[in-house]
């Protein structure tokens, strides 16, 4: 009898094992599915909101261009169109996404992303129109306007799901 209790306890000491295991490995996995699903919400927002972005400065420009070829157009298309050189709506575009991008990388501090866009627009614009004193204030204006946009669609997004 007394050895019969014996193997008992082995074999329940086996199973104990066992189970043990299988429960470890049962955590990691599931750790690991979160670190995935969590990976797969940050890339499918950071590919929506870049395809987002490239949507609405190709329409921008298609309005912008439209401006520009047909003519007449309202007072206040001209001051703006005087602002920001039309050469400049790539970096425009380019510096919103850098923002989108920057935004939902987690170790970058949200008040740090006006002045990287910002010296981006610059550097960008400095390569692009030369390296002048209308340059840099291109660029302010182009970081400026990309961060401005992305503002005025994010924070009407957040009213409009506030008010459903």
């Amino acid at each position: 009898m007394a050895i019969r209790i014996v193997e008992v306890e082995a074999e329940l000491k086996k199973v104990a094992d066992v189970a043990h295991d299988a429960k470890r490995n049962a955590a990691d996995a599931l750790s690991r599915l979160d670190k995935h699903d969590a990976d797969q919400i940050w890339l499918k927002r950071t590919v929506y909101g870049a395809v987002l972005t490239v949507i609405t400065g190709l329409l921008i420009a298609a309005v912008w261009a439209g401006i520009k070829l047909g003519g007449e157009c309202s007072v206040g298309w001209d001051i703006i169109q005087g602002l920001i050189d039309g050469r400049l709506l790539i970096v425009w575009a380019a510096c919103w996404v850098i923002g989108y991008v920057l935004k939902k990388t987690p170790r970058i501090p949200d008040w740090t992303i006006i002045y990287i866009v910002t010296g981006v627009a610059i550097l960008f614009s400095i390569l692009m129109l030369g390296l002048a004193v209308d340059s840099v204030v291109q660029g302010i204006l182009v970081g400026a306007v990309a961060v401005f946009g992305n503002q005025l669609i994010k924070q009407t997004k957040k009213g409009v799901e506030e008010n459903v």
